[in-house]
Protein backbone atom coordinates (compact mmCIF):
# COMPACT_ATOMS: atom_id res chain seq x y z
CA UNK A 1 0.00 0.00 0.00
CA UNK A 2 1.67 3.58 -1.03
CA UNK A 3 1.59 6.27 0.70
CA UNK A 4 -1.07 8.84 -0.18
CA UNK A 5 -2.08 12.19 1.26
CA UNK A 6 -5.67 13.63 0.09
CA UNK A 7 -6.27 17.11 -0.39
CA UNK A 8 -7.57 17.85 3.08
CA UNK A 9 -4.86 16.69 4.71
CA UNK A 10 -2.31 18.13 2.65
CA UNK A 11 -3.90 21.58 3.20
CA UNK A 12 -4.58 20.61 7.02
CA UNK A 13 -0.81 19.98 7.37
CA UNK A 14 0.19 23.10 5.51
CA UNK A 15 -1.03 25.65 7.86
CA UNK A 16 -0.41 23.64 10.85
CA UNK A 17 3.18 23.69 9.69
CA UNK A 18 5.38 25.90 11.31
CA UNK A 19 7.37 26.91 8.64
CA UNK A 20 6.45 29.47 6.50
CA UNK A 21 8.03 31.41 4.05
CA UNK A 22 8.67 34.95 3.56
CA UNK A 23 8.03 36.53 0.46
CA UNK A 24 9.36 40.51 1.36
CA UNK A 25 12.21 41.79 -0.45
CA UNK A 26 15.57 41.09 0.35
CA UNK A 27 17.30 43.88 1.91
CA UNK A 28 21.13 44.48 -0.13
CA UNK A 29 22.80 42.74 2.92
CA UNK A 30 21.00 39.90 3.03
CA UNK A 31 21.26 39.71 -0.88
CA UNK A 32 25.41 40.21 -0.46
CA UNK A 33 25.20 37.42 2.22
CA UNK A 34 23.68 35.02 0.61
CA UNK A 35 25.68 35.92 -2.94
CA UNK A 36 28.46 35.04 -0.75
CA UNK A 37 27.94 31.73 -0.04
CA UNK A 38 26.35 30.74 -3.57
CA UNK A 39 28.21 28.34 -5.91
CA UNK A 40 29.08 30.19 -8.86
CA UNK A 41 26.29 28.95 -11.59
CA UNK A 42 23.39 29.42 -8.68
CA UNK A 43 25.60 33.20 -7.99
CA UNK A 44 25.17 33.84 -11.47
CA UNK A 45 21.39 32.96 -11.76
CA UNK A 46 20.45 34.89 -8.57
CA UNK A 47 22.56 37.68 -9.70
CA UNK A 48 20.57 37.48 -12.80
CA UNK A 49 17.06 37.46 -10.59
CA UNK A 50 18.49 40.60 -8.18
CA UNK A 51 19.44 42.63 -11.50
CA UNK A 52 16.17 41.69 -13.84
CA UNK A 53 13.55 41.25 -11.18
CA UNK A 54 12.61 38.58 -13.18
CA UNK A 55 10.27 34.99 -11.90
CA UNK A 56 12.51 32.14 -11.48
CA UNK A 57 11.18 30.19 -14.15
CA UNK A 58 11.65 32.85 -16.82
CA UNK A 59 15.08 32.80 -15.48
CA UNK A 60 15.25 28.86 -15.46
CA UNK A 61 14.32 28.78 -18.90
CA UNK A 62 16.98 31.22 -20.43
CA UNK A 63 18.79 29.89 -23.73
CA UNK A 64 22.12 30.13 -24.91
CA UNK A 65 20.33 31.50 -28.27
CA UNK A 66 18.34 34.06 -25.63
CA UNK A 67 21.83 35.90 -24.86
CA UNK A 68 22.64 38.99 -27.10
CA UNK A 69 25.43 41.04 -27.06
CA UNK A 70 24.08 44.19 -24.43
CA UNK A 71 21.71 41.51 -22.67
CA UNK A 72 19.15 38.75 -22.47
CA UNK A 73 15.35 38.18 -24.17
CA UNK A 74 13.19 36.83 -21.91
CA UNK A 75 10.10 35.19 -22.20
CA UNK A 76 7.60 36.79 -19.82
CA UNK A 77 5.23 34.29 -18.43
CA UNK A 78 1.92 36.87 -17.55
CA UNK A 79 2.07 39.29 -20.04
CA UNK A 80 -0.91 39.44 -22.23
CA UNK A 81 0.64 41.28 -25.25
CA UNK A 82 4.45 40.07 -26.62
CA UNK A 83 5.63 37.69 -24.28
CA UNK A 84 9.58 38.13 -25.04
CA UNK A 85 11.36 41.27 -24.52
CA UNK A 86 14.89 41.93 -24.33
CA UNK A 87 16.10 43.20 -20.76
CA UNK A 88 19.94 44.98 -20.61
CA UNK A 89 22.21 43.45 -18.40
CA UNK A 90 25.59 45.29 -16.51
CA UNK A 91 28.60 44.31 -18.61
CA UNK A 92 29.99 42.06 -15.98
CA UNK A 93 26.56 40.44 -15.55
CA UNK A 94 26.40 39.51 -18.92
CA UNK A 95 29.92 38.24 -19.45
CA UNK A 96 29.01 36.15 -16.38
CA UNK A 97 26.23 34.64 -17.82
CA UNK A 98 27.88 33.99 -21.00
CA UNK A 99 30.76 32.14 -19.17
CA UNK A 100 28.30 29.67 -17.69
CA UNK A 101 26.54 29.00 -20.95
CA UNK A 102 29.18 26.94 -22.80
CA UNK A 103 29.94 25.05 -19.00
CA UNK A 104 26.08 23.90 -19.63
CA UNK A 105 25.18 20.81 -22.29
CA UNK A 106 21.49 21.50 -22.83
CA UNK A 107 19.98 24.36 -24.62
CA UNK A 108 19.14 26.44 -21.16
CA UNK A 109 21.85 28.25 -19.70
CA UNK A 110 20.42 27.18 -16.30
CA UNK A 111 18.96 23.36 -16.76
CA UNK A 112 17.19 22.93 -13.57
CA UNK A 113 14.03 22.64 -11.71
CA UNK A 114 12.16 25.79 -9.79
CA UNK A 115 12.83 23.17 -6.93
CA UNK A 116 15.96 22.95 -7.01
CA UNK A 117 16.44 26.76 -7.35
CA UNK A 118 14.41 27.26 -3.77
CA UNK A 119 16.97 24.50 -2.08
CA UNK A 120 20.31 26.13 -3.49
CA UNK A 121 19.07 29.20 -2.07
CA UNK A 122 17.71 28.21 1.31
CA UNK A 123 21.11 26.39 1.59
CA UNK A 124 22.79 29.08 1.17
CA UNK A 125 20.95 31.27 3.25
CA UNK A 126 21.24 29.14 5.69
CA UNK A 127 24.86 29.22 5.69
CA UNK A 128 24.91 32.75 5.74
CA UNK A 129 23.20 32.57 8.94
CA UNK A 130 19.78 34.46 7.96
CA UNK A 131 16.56 33.76 10.34
CA UNK A 132 14.02 33.97 7.81
CA UNK A 133 13.13 31.38 5.14
CA UNK A 134 13.50 33.34 1.93
CA UNK A 135 12.41 32.45 -1.45
CA UNK A 136 13.41 32.84 -5.27
CA UNK A 137 10.45 35.16 -5.14
CA UNK A 138 12.37 37.32 -2.85
CA UNK A 139 14.44 38.54 -5.49
CA UNK A 140 11.85 40.21 -7.86
CA UNK A 141 9.87 41.56 -4.51
CA UNK A 142 13.94 43.14 -4.05
CA UNK A 143 13.61 44.54 -7.83
CA UNK A 144 10.51 45.70 -7.40
CA UNK A 145 11.06 48.08 -4.22
CA UNK A 146 14.25 48.75 -5.26
CA UNK A 147 12.91 50.35 -8.75
CA UNK A 148 10.19 51.91 -6.92
CA UNK A 149 11.72 53.63 -4.25
CA UNK A 150 14.29 54.86 -7.00
CA UNK A 151 11.26 57.66 -8.10
CA UNK A 152 12.73 57.81 -12.03
CA UNK A 153 10.71 60.93 -12.63
CA UNK A 154 7.11 61.92 -13.85
CA UNK A 155 4.25 61.82 -11.79
CA UNK A 156 3.59 58.86 -8.95
CA UNK A 157 0.86 57.71 -11.91
CA UNK A 158 4.21 57.84 -14.86
CA UNK A 159 6.37 56.08 -12.10
CA UNK A 160 4.12 52.90 -11.50
CA UNK A 161 3.25 52.24 -15.39
CA UNK A 162 7.12 52.63 -15.73
CA UNK A 163 7.91 49.59 -12.50
CA UNK A 164 4.82 47.75 -13.63
CA UNK A 165 6.74 47.57 -17.15
CA UNK A 166 10.28 46.72 -15.72
CA UNK A 167 8.42 43.86 -13.96
CA UNK A 168 6.47 42.41 -16.86
CA UNK A 169 3.09 43.21 -15.60
CA UNK A 170 0.33 44.08 -17.75
CA UNK A 171 -1.16 47.06 -14.91
CA UNK A 172 0.05 49.20 -12.25
CA UNK A 173 -2.51 47.44 -9.90
CA UNK A 174 0.41 45.05 -9.09
CA UNK A 175 3.01 47.38 -8.19
CA UNK A 176 1.57 48.52 -5.03
CA UNK A 177 2.53 45.82 -3.06
CA UNK A 178 6.65 46.74 -3.58
CA UNK A 179 6.01 50.03 -1.67
CA UNK A 180 4.83 48.09 1.60
CA UNK A 181 7.54 48.53 4.05
CA UNK A 182 9.73 45.35 4.17
CA UNK A 183 10.63 44.38 8.20
CA UNK A 184 13.94 46.13 7.84
CA UNK A 185 12.06 49.20 7.38
CA UNK A 186 9.75 49.00 10.60
CA UNK A 187 12.97 47.66 12.16
CA UNK A 188 14.96 50.98 11.22
CA UNK A 189 11.69 53.10 11.46
CA UNK A 190 11.23 51.86 15.74
CA UNK A 191 15.18 52.15 16.37
CA UNK A 192 14.41 56.17 14.82
CA UNK A 193 11.52 56.25 16.77
CA UNK A 194 13.01 54.96 19.85
CA UNK A 195 16.34 57.25 19.44
CA UNK A 196 14.33 60.62 19.55
CA UNK A 197 13.57 62.34 22.95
Amino acid sequence: MGFRLNLNEAVKRRQESPISIDTGPLDPAEYRAIDQQLVPHWRTFYRLLWHLGIRVSEGLAITVADLTSSGVVVGRLKKSEDAREELPLPRWLLDELKAQAPLRKSRRVFPYTRQAAHAALLKAARAAGLSRRVHPHNYRHAFGRRALLLKLGGSELDHKQLVAGLMGHSSTRYVDRYGRPGKPEIEAAWRRLHASP
